[in-house]
């Protein structure tokens, strides 16, 4: 570049300046007109052949400036007159997030750029004069000028200090929260994309009151093990710097990693059998599970389940290895139940149960059998006649479906001064097994009943009175007593049905079992 060239240069840059200076446009990182700066600029100027090509003197902001505002006009002063049009189509200014759109303006051979919104964002923002700019006269730029510059005044980017756990920590308590503490205050919001901890565990975050310290809350205890914590550069300041130095650190929880196990489930009959079925098992006596160490009393509850469910109380021994399910109701007679354990079951160092148990089971030990009508038949010796005080039980009458009634063998069932006549059915209960079965003679009465299904000669018949046999409070032989009318015109056929109720809430003998289903026998006279 010739002297002639130069000085013609250094005039226009410092009478620009000037008129900047005089406008009061110049502002804090922009353009100084000093003479350093102005020879600075002058040597970006590339030399051409025949004359001066043009290049750009003086931007704004500058290149490398910081702190710049992100409502101020950006510009580019260049060393001749422009085509606009090219030059404004060659002309772009981005950062990380794309390219920023704007308004142009010119004055004299300074193009000036204002973005339609403010400019935002931590990124570096790039200004770019691009190479197919021309003068008015046609001459291409010949390169590219950029200038490349930061909004706002922080461009810190915050660091990891340390960390609680630190980085190969043992031993560490299975309820602790994690803590990051950091160099500055972080932004909240990046917390989630920035940490992240393996294996995969439910926690949130909260953060101290000056924002520097994040810590990370499990939603339950930790479960011994080695965790493995990562903070990333997705972590920012409050001014969207990213981290500066991405980390990872593990740490052990707990000392004692030996998972537990189940060692024994006893019923007070038989055991039970992981995957077994068991019979013989009582309805009524708890279920006693024994496991091989003291045990999280909440988890280990929470992972018990019995098909189909009964209610129960759950308590434990004092070392909290031993726990007892008391059913109550009691369990239902000659029923298939499975009792399981879930391997979410923890002992109280948090190591999950071994596996997960099934016990299948089936409610028939000799006491949870159900009762069963084995036998009825009619007692005789009451006589045909019904006085005061006869009637004395004799001999016996087997009945069937469809039998026939005596109506000739009446007893005197008041044991009043007056006479209160009626025939003597005896209902004989055992279990499957052919053992006797004591009912509850009470729980019979409220539970038979004499129905008339066909009676043209419209009788009127009743049950007078349920008793034990001998008398008592239960027995296996209930007495039934059946009073009325038993009248018929010729050539009628009535039939009566007797029924003992079943099924929930029938009929039941002392051990609390009720008959599987409804006994029904129709009976003629």
């Amino acid at each position: 570049m010739n002297s002639h060239n130069i000085h013609s240069i250094t005039i226009q840059i410092t009478r620009f300046c000037a008129r900047v200076l005089a406008l009061g446009a110049i502002v804090a990182g922009g353009v100084a007109c000093s003479q350093d700066d102005i020879e600075s600029a002058l040597l970006g100027v590339p030399p051409g052949s025949g004359g001066l090509s043009p290049g750009v003197l003086i931007t704004y902001p500058a290149d490398r400036a910081t702190g710049v505002s992100p409502s101020d006009e950006m510009w580019m002063l260049f060393s001749a007159e422009m085509d606009q049009e090219k030059t404004q189509e060659a002309f772009r200014l981005s950062s990380g997030s794309g390219t920023v759109n704007g308004r142009f303006r010119w004055e004299g051979p300074r193009m000036i750029f204002t973005p339609l919104i403010p400019l935002s964002g931590t990124s570096e923002f790039v200004m770019t004069a691009g190479r197919q700019s021309e003068t008015a006269d046609g001459v291409d730029l010949g390169d590219d000028a950029t200038v490349r510059f930061f909004v706002g005044a922080d461009q810190q980017r915050p660091r990891f200090v340390t960390s609680n756990p630190v980085n190969g920590a043992t031993g560490v308590p299975a309820g602790d929260n994690i803590t990051v503490t950091f160099s500055e205050a972080v932004d909240f919001s990046s917390l989630s994309d920035g940490i992240t901890i393996s294996p995969s565990v439910l926690f949130t975050f909260t953060q101290s009151t000056d924002r520097t310290q994040a810590s990370l809350v499990p939603a339950s205890p930790l479960t011994p093990g080695t965790y493995t914590v990562s903070v990333t550069g997705g972590i920012q300041d409050l001014s969207g710097n990213s981290l500066q130095n991405e980390t990872t650190f593990a740490f052990v929880v707990g000392t004692d990693f030996i998972q537990p196990a189940i060692t024994a489930v006893t019923t007070g009959g038989p055991a039970l059998v992981n995957g077994v079925n068991t019979n013989g098992v009582d309805r009524s006596l708890p279920i006693v599970i024994q496991f091989s160490e003291p045990m999280d009393q909440t988890a280990t509850e929470s992972a018990i389940g019995l098909s189909p469910f009964v209610a129960n109380t759950k308590t434990w021994n004092v070392a909290s290895d031993q726990l007892t399910l008391t059913f109550s109701p009691a369990l239902d007679s000659e029923t298939n139940y499975t009792l399981t354990v879930d391997a979410t079951a923890r002992d109280t160092a948090g190591n999950a149960l071994n596996q997960s148990y099934s016990y299948p089971f089936f409610t028939n030990a000799v006491a949870s059998l159900q009762p069963q009508v084995s036998a009825v038949v009619q007692r005789s010796g009451g006589g045909a006649v019904c006085t005061n005080g006869l009637g004395t039980p004799a001999g016996t009458t087997v009945l069937t479906n469809l039998g026939v009634l005596n109506t000739a063998e009446f007893f005197d069932i008041d044991p009043g001064a007056t006479a209160q006549c009626g025939l003597r059915i005896e209902l004989t209960f055992q279990d499957s097994l052919t053992n006797p079965k004591a009912m509850v003679v009470s729980s019979v009465a409220t539970n038979i009943s004499w129905t008339p299904i066909i009676d043209p000669s419209a009788n009127s018949q009743s049950i007078f009175l349920v008793e034990a046999n001998p008398v008592g409070v239960s027995g296996s032989t209930i007495v039934v007593y059946i009073g009325g009318n038993f009248v018929k015109n010729p050539g009628d056929v009535p039939i009566y049905r007797l029924r003992v109720n079943g099924g929930a809430g029938g009929a039941e003998d002392t051990n609390g079992n009720t008959l599987g289903t409804n006994y029904d026998l129709f009976l003629s006279f």
